[in-house]
């Protein structure tokens, strides 16, 4: 559910909504772990609440069912945007936090989902280049975070002009 209200909906340019995702979430350089609920409130409902509170709807979870489903999601969510390479929980997250990077680092040209498998299916993966040694791929991304977050840093330490000039009629 969150692969297809991600891609078709919060990335459709026909949708307004599209927009505000992308001028929320994506002006983020890099994700970090408390960028994981960054959006718009309205894209942040469809994207992030509504797949995790539909279930227990149309379920019925018992409330404590309900509590660990919730703490497992914001557990996945909270590691997808740790930033890191390998996590702690690798063997079971894989590299899901280099997809999150890759992401937003490409300005959500796919990476939809967290998992990558409806990526592959729907041909939306975005992969670091295979011909490189996994070190070199490491390096590459560093550096396009660190580029990013040097960008972000100059947009904000730039002045801007907030005056405008009133044309006299």
């Amino acid at each position: 559910m969150t692969y297809v209200l991600h891609r078709f909906i919060l990335h459709n340019p026909r949708f307004h909504l599209a927009h505000a995702h992308q001028v929320w979430y994506h002006s983020l350089r890099a994700p970090w772990p408390l960028t994981c609920h960054y959006d718009h409130p309205i894209a942040h409902f469809i994207w992030k609440f509504i797949p995790v509170y539909l279930p227990a709807a149309i379920f019925r979870f018992h409330m404590i069912t309900y509590m660990v489903f919730v703490a497992v999601v914001s557990l996945e969510e909270v590691i997808s945007h740790c930033g890191y390479a390998s996590v702690p929980a690798g063997f079971l997250l894989g590299r899901v936090a280099r997809r999150a990077d890759l992401h937003v680092i490409s300005g959500g040209e796919g990476n939809y989902s967290i998992w990558g498998m409806l990526d592959w299916l729907g041909g939306s993966t975005i992969e670091v280049r295979t011909e490189d040694t996994p070190e070199e791929s490491e390096v590459e991304v560093e550096e396009a975070i660190r580029r990013a977050v040097e960008e972000s840093k100059r947009r904000v330490t730039q002045p801007r002009n907030r005056t405008r000039r009133r044309k006299d009629l």
